[in-house]
C-alpha cells in the first residue's frame, strides 16, 4: 500500500553559509520561498574560537549579539547576550573539564540573577552519562534548587 504523501514547498526552509578564508562560517542565511527570514553573522579570535555571533531579523537589522569570553586559565567561558541597544538580556557561565568539556553551565538573566543551572556528568570513555537541570529562581522547601530535569544517557 502506498501512502499520500502532501508536500508543501512553503514549508521549506533554505539555510545557506559563507565562509572565510580559515575555513570558518562567516555568515548564516535562512530563507523561505527565496526571501530571508534571518541571518547570522560570526567573527573569530587567532584560535578559531567564536568570539561574536550578530542575529539579524528578515529586514537585514540586528535584533541580538552574542559575544564569547574565553579564561582558558580556569578552564571558564562566558557567552553575554545583548540587544541591539546593547542592553543585557541573558548571560551564560560555563565550566569546563580537564578535557575542554562541559560540566556546569549556569544561567543568568538581564539583570543577573542566576535562574537556570545545568550539570553534566560523563563516562569512563568520555561520552555524555546524565545532565541535570535546576530552577535557581525558586528554591525547594529546604532551601536547595529545584531539580527539573534528569536525563541518562545509556550506551551500547
Amino acid at each position: 500500500m502506498v501512502e499520500k504523501e502532501n508536500f508543501d514547498p512553503s514549508l521549506m526552509i533554505k539555510t545557506t553559509f559563507s565562509y572565510n578564508k580559515m575555513g570558518e562560517v562567516e555568515e548564516k542565511i535562512n530563507s523561505r520561498r527565496g526571501f530571508s527570514f534571518g541571518s547570522e553573522s560570526f567573527e573569530y579570535d587567532k584560535l578559531g574560537r567564536k568570539i561574536k555571533i550578530s542575529q539579524y531579523n528578515q529586514n537585514g537589522n540586528l535584533e541580538t549579539t552574542s559575544t564569547f569570553l574565553y579564561n582558558d586559565g580556569e578552564l571558564r567561558q562566558t557567552k553575554i547576550i545583548t540587544d541591539q541597544s546593547k542592553k543585557l538580556i541573558r548571560r551564560i557561565e560555563t565550566k569546563l573539564n580537564s578535557k575542554n568539556k562541559i560540566i556546569i553551565e549556569a544561567t543568568f538573566d538581564g539583570k543577573s540573577r542566576l535562574i537556570q543551572k545545568k550539570t553534566i556528568g560523563y563516562n569512563e570513555n568520555g561520552r555524555v552519562s546524565r545532565m541535570h537541570d535546576y530552577d535557581m529562581l525558586k528554591p525547594g522547601e529546604n532551601g536547595e534548587p529545584i531539580l527539573i530535569s534528569i536525563i541518562t544517557y545509556e550506551y551500547d
